[in-house]
């Protein structure tokens, strides 16, 4: 697993008040098992499924490595207006790669 730019992604968890422990127990893969299979079973018109975590905090959507790299050039001007402004964009708290042996 790798994380992308963790430090502001720990930043806006905690400017939102969101503890690490929570974040982390929310996606863990074991208790999301069901979703995951689920969201890849489905069938849809999308190669890039969206789920809900298990304790329905958080919506997961996988991304082609395109929107992952314009996501990363965009981040720093996300961070800026998720910290200083009232922005109506999607609150966003990490940004991984999951790859399965």
């Amino acid at each position: 697993m790798r994380k992308y730019a963790p430090l502001i992604f720990h930043h806006l968890l905690k400017v939102d008040g969101i503890t690490i422990n929570d974040f982390i127990a929310s996606l863990d893969p074991m208790t999301n098992f069901k979703q995951i299979a689920n969201s890849f079973a489905s069938g849809g018109r999308s190669a890039n499924p969206i789920l809900f975590t298990h304790d329905r905090k958080y919506l997961i959507k996988t991304v082609s490595k395109d929107e992952k790299d314009t996501f990363i050039k965009m981040l720093p001007e996300f961070h800026r207006r998720m910290v200083n402004d009232k922005s109506l964009l999607c609150r966003m708290y990490g940004i991984f790669r999951v790859k399965i042996e």
